[in-house]
């Protein structure tokens, strides 16, 4: 589980509403750097609690355009986020005395392997991959036009 917060380049638009409820609105695109394009935005509606305790999330509607290509939306409605530690009794999981691990815990996987390799590509380019552990094959294009 993460904390909520919003990072990167976060714009205030205003006081508004979300499903009736006064909010904030908050704007924070995904840009492709080289090419300064904007792949999506996502609009954050989130009520400001000041010194009452922490911001509470209501909702994060993203906007799918990659190179002004209207993609599609999604939503995410936190409708009852709780701020705290969550409760450890919903993370009990049953049977695992039963269930025997796998040969490749902790090992690699193609899939692992493959993560791995674009890094260490990107890195030999001189990409500094700050805060990303996946790195799709078009940011890699692009980091490659740059070089």
């Amino acid at each position: 589980m993460e904390a909520f917060g919003l990072g990167g380049n976060i714009t205030n638009e205003a006081p508004s509403t979300y499903n009736g409820k006064a909010c904030e609105e908050y704007t924070v695109p995904t840009i492709i750097p080289v090419l300064n394009v904007t792949m999506q935005t996502d609009m954050w509606y989130v009520v400001l609690n000041g010194t009452a305790g922490p911001d509470t999330p209501l909702a994060d509607v993203t906007y799918l355009t990659p190179f002004g290509e209207n993609l599609g939306t999604s939503s995410s409605i936190y409708g009852d986020f709780m701020v705290g530690i969550p409760d450890a009794s919903k993370f009990v999981v049953t049977g695992k005395a039963q269930c025997k691990q796998a040969k490749n815990c902790n090992g690699s996987s193609s899939s692992q392997k493959e993560e791995g390799e674009t890094a260490r590509i990107l890195r030999e380019r001189g990409v500094k991959l700050a805060g990303q552990s996946r790195a799709s094959p078009l940011m890699a294009e692009m980091y490659e036009l740059e070089a």
